[in-house]
């Protein structure tokens, strides 16, 4: 975080839930337009099921028109996590 604040200043967006999903939106959208080699719909459209990459929450893979990814259920125990299942 003190990185962060340093880098981009103390009125910088905060680094939340919000923030990581907005950052993977931006990931997605580069790894299909990465993928398609174009960034106009129909090109994406069509190479949409070969996505595949690393984000902040972990792998996800496209196929069938649909993302899949990982979800950890975890216990917090104060700023730690034990995670219990992975769905």
């Amino acid at each position: 975080m003190s990185a962060y604040v340093r880098r981009f200043g103390p009125g910088a967006p905060p680094l939340n839930n919000a923030a990581e999903s907005c950052y993977e939106g931006v990931t997605t959208l580069a790894a299909l337009t990465a993928a398609a080699g174009s960034n106009t719909i129909d090109e994406i459209l069509r190479h949409s099921g070969t996505l595949s990459y690393d984000g902040p929450r972990g792998s996800v893979h496209a196929s069938a028109g649909l993302m899949h990814q990982d979800v950890h259920m975890a216990v917090a125990d104060g700023y730690e996590f034990d995670v219990v299942a992975t769905l």
